[in-house]
């Protein structure tokens, strides 16, 4: 046992109980604690978890390795996780738990073994990052082949070897599970034509195949362009058959002369996935280039081959719906959504519809000639009824995906009258932590330190809503939804609220405030009561005035109720 930090075995499982015995014999004695994320198996899965002492959970497995493999994380303790699947064991468990681990990741070298053979021999090792430090930062992202994210440094153990026993029996054992996985991405994947001479630089001619499929060899220096016109676009795949005369290969993505995305590998078979950021450029050109180095141990030929790559595409996971209009029924807009998001999109592909009581707002509130600011403006299910009413609105939205979704579906739509901002809204600038949470994206919200480890947590920069003053010459009604940081948001406003009065509909969460943000609610209504002299609950598509926090406070129990939307005005109204 490692005496300087503590270690989580972490194991995904369904019916694997045949090898899953082995991997828990060999590793329990050296761990101090086991995590079984199990699918519901129908085996003896759940008698070994006990057998062994394991932590078990049990999770339907939903098309996404990532997210059940965040399970496993969500659910240890220890300084550090070891990830293993059920097949495999680690070729000297002695040695490898008596290492010092001081890095935030390790990559180790796989050994396939089918049959007693072993069919990966250097310099073909498949490594794979396995250790790392459970932080809350450090997570799983992609959803058929996973990768391991948010880490700055990894070292690389050759020395320690996870030995993946009778690879070829399991891989078809889990044909259909990778089918239909593959089915979701290819509905949202925008594959490059191979076997085109007009983007391909520094590569050499395609092959063509009986099927149809165009290949191509890269040499150690070369590049491809491509048009992205999909501002959610989240990575470019490559599926990489054959590897050359080169260990090392460094892919940079570039949108004009701004880089929006990176990844230095050692080079191997399989897919090889690049995150990138174009939220803020797309529609773009993107050019791809890629640089291999470190030549293999062998003479070289005329030609530096690098990679065979069989395909390039555009990766864009999404769900899409239909967002319609209460008081505009002529109108509908094409939604993408996140494919993990059960709140938002999940409800405009269920009803159509986003916050009907919202909408209802917007009818009564918003004339045709106002400027409005839709702050928390998430994919734009609010963003785009209110543009369908007012002159002008301005967006805010911090998140990279969420900012993805939105800036498409503004685009696709033909909208021409948004302009969107990205930024966490505060009452300074500064740095926060902003947190996506999923499966409710709804709920994602921004703080000054990371305090939930299960959300994707993305380092922000902040603005002030008085920063962008001098590009308006009115405002007349303020959407805010920022999920408990509204007060901090208002304190950096007061000069757009004193110069313009606009109508201000927020919400008022004290629930989120106190335990998120570890906040008392109650200066957010002393701020919202010294600004307005007119407040209304907004509920179940009624108005009533609220004149105090005890009795706003007395409607939220909590349970069936935990927070209230409030229309703030300066001028009294029917109700």
């Amino acid at each position: 046992m490692n005496d300087k930090q503590t270690i989580t075995l972490g194991i995904i499982a369904y019916n694997e109980g045949k090898t899953l015995i082995n991997l828990l014999t060999q590793i329990s004695p050296f761990v101090d604690e086991i995590v079984i994320v199990d699918s519901y198996s129908t085996d003896n899965t759940a008698e070994l978890a006990k057998q062994f002492n394991a932590k078990l959970i049990e999770e339907v497995f939903v098309n996404d390795f990532s997210r059940i493999r965040n399970s496993v994380i969500k659910n240890s303790t220890s300084d550090y996780i070891l990830m293993m699947d059920c097949d495999e064991t680690l070729e000297s468990p002695e040695k490898f738990f008596a290492f010092d681990f001081v890095e935030e990741a390790y990559w180790l070298a796989r050994k396939n073994i089918y049959k007693g053979e072993w069919r990966n021999p250097p310099p073909d090792y498949d490594y794979q990052a396995r250790m790392f430090k459970n932080n809350g930062i450090i997570r799983y992202g992609g959803y058929l082949h996973e990768t391991l994210v948010g880490y700055n440094k990894a070292e690389k153990l050759p020395q320690f070897s996870i030995l993946h026993h009778e690879c070829t029996e399991k891989f078809i054992s889990n044909k259909v599970k990778y089918e239909n996985i593959l089915s979701i991405k290819n509905n949202s994947l925008s594959k490059l034509d191979m076997a085109d001479d007009e983007i391909f630089k520094g590569w050499y001619s395609y092959e063509k195949f009986p099927n149809g499929a165009a290949s191509r060899w890269c040499s150690d220096n070369g590049t491809v362009t491509f048009e992205c016109d999909d501002p959610s676009t989240q990575a470019i795949g490559m599926y990489i058959s054959t590897v050359g005369k080169f260990n090392k290969a460094r892919f940079t993505v570039k949108a004009g002369r701004k880089v929006v995305g990176k990844l230095e590998v050692d080079l191997e078979r399989g897919n090889v996935f690049i995150p990138i950021n174009v939220c803020e450029y797309a529609p773009c050109t993107l050019t791809l280039h890629i640089k291999c180095w470190d030549l293999r141990e062998f003479t070289p030929e005329p030609r530096t081959l690098g990679i065979f790559v069989d395909s390039i595409s555009l990766e864009m996971p999404c769900k899409t719906g239909e967002l319609k209009i209460l008081f505009d029924p002529t109108a509908s807009y094409f939604m993408k959504g996140d494919v993990h998001d059960d709140c938002i999109i999940q409800n405009i592909i269920n009803s159509g519809y986003w916050e009907t009581y919202t909408q209802r707002v917007i009818d009564r509130f918003v004339k045709p000639t106002d400027v409005c600011f839709d702050v928390g403006a998430n994919i734009g299910s609010i963003t785009i009824p209110l543009a369908n009413r007012a002159e002008k609105v301005f967006a805010f939205e911090v998140g990279c995906i969420s900012f993805g979704y939105l800036r498409h579906n503004i685009m696709v739509n033909s909208i021409q009258n948004v302009e969107l901002i990205r930024g966490a809204i505060s009452d300074k600038p500064c740095k926060l932590y902003y947190h996506y949470t999923y499966p409710n994206t709804g709920g994602s919200f921004v703080s000054t330190e990371i305090s939930s480890q299960e959300a994707i947590v993305e380092q922000v920069d902040s603005i002030t809503l008085d920063s962008v003053a001098n590009k308006i010459d009115k405002l007349d009604f303020i959407k805010m939804d920022i999920e408990g940081y509204e007060l901090n948001a208002l304190h950096g406003a007061t000069e757009l609220l004193s110069k313009f009065k606009p109508k201000l509909f927020i919400e008022f969460n004290p629930w989120v405030i106190e335990h998120v943000h570890n906040e008392n609610p109650k200066p957010l209504w002393d701020f919202l009561a010294k600004e307005y002299e007119f407040i209304y609950i907004v509920r179940d598509d009624k108005l009533n005035r609220v004149l105090s926090y005890e009795s706003i406070m007395a409607g939220i129990d909590n349970k069936t109720r935990i927070m209230e939307d409030l229309l703030c005005l300066h001028e009294s109204m029917e109700i």
